[in-house]
């Protein structure tokens, strides 16, 4: 199976615009987003919590599909930070 990594900005509460990473749709790390833009603040569609990361990170631990925790590369479509 072939897994794809995507990256977005979006909302994160309490921290701002952070340039999130998902595989398959489902969020497993963030960048900080150093002073953005307000045309770049305007645009972020989604929000997310902490809370959300720790829950969707937990599933992907359980699954041995976490990006970051797991050797994956060769299983998936896109660059995988870090």
């Amino acid at each position: 199976m072939r897994y794809k990594i995507t990256s977005e900005y979006v909302l994160l509460k309490n921290q701002g615009v952070v340039k999130m990473w998902f595989i398959n749709g489902m969020a497993f790390t963030f960048d900080d987003v150093d002073n953005p833009s307000m045309d770049l603040i305007d645009s972020c569609e989604m929000e997310y919590t902490m809370d959300d990361l720790y829950h969707i990170s937990q599933y992907l631990i359980l699954e041995q599909c976490h990006p970051i925790l797991f050797e994956m590369s060769e299983l998936c479509e896109g660059e995988v930070p870090y």
